[in-house]
Formats: structure tokens, C-alpha cells, sequence
């Protein structure tokens, strides 16, 4: 199994959305290297990590990516945080 090391937290003031867009850069790119040598796990760790946050903004994640989706004209690929999911 493939290690990923944890991101650094940076707790920088408040409107600093350089920092955030740096991390989520910084994930995307690990994602991607993972998926490269494992796509399983890569796959279950997005699985999870919508799931959590589907759970925290209480549905409001999917709504905002379906808004996004539409505004850009792209086609959702499917469900990716299927709840039937083998886990």
C-alpha cells in the first residue's frame, strides 16, 4: 500500500485564499501520483473524502459541484461517492 504524507496545516489569516489553493494544488497533485501506482486506493480516499464532505455540509458539497458542473457545460461522470460502495 502506498503512504501519503500528511499536508502541512497553515492556519494564515483570514481572506488568504493563496494558502488553500496552494493545498488543494498540493492534494490534486498527490492524488494523481497515487492514482499513477494505485488507482484503487486513490479512488476510495476520493470516495471518503466526499463522503465527509457531503456529511459535514450536510448534502451541500454534491448541490455546489452539480451548480458548478452546469455553469461549466461539463457532464458528471457518474456518482463518485456511491454509497453502495463495498466498505
Amino acid at each position: 500500500m502506498t503512504a501519503i504524507r500528511q499536508m502541512p496545516y497553515d492556519d494564515g489569516p483570514a481572506g488568504d485564499g493563496d494558502q488553500g489553493q496552494r493545498q488543494a494544488l498540493e492534494l490534486a497533485d498527490r492524488l494523481r501520483t497515487l492514482a499513477a501506482s494505485d488507482p484503487d486506493l486513490a479512488q476510495d480516499l476520493v470516495d471518503r473524502l466526499i463522503e465527509g464532505l457531503n456529511r459535514a455540509t450536510e448534502g451541500a458539497f454534491d448541490e455546489h459541484v452539480e451548480k458548478e458542473l452546469a455553469k461549466s457545460g461539463a457532464k458528471p461522470s457518474g456518482t463518485v461517492h456511491s454509497s453502495a460502495r463495498n466498505s
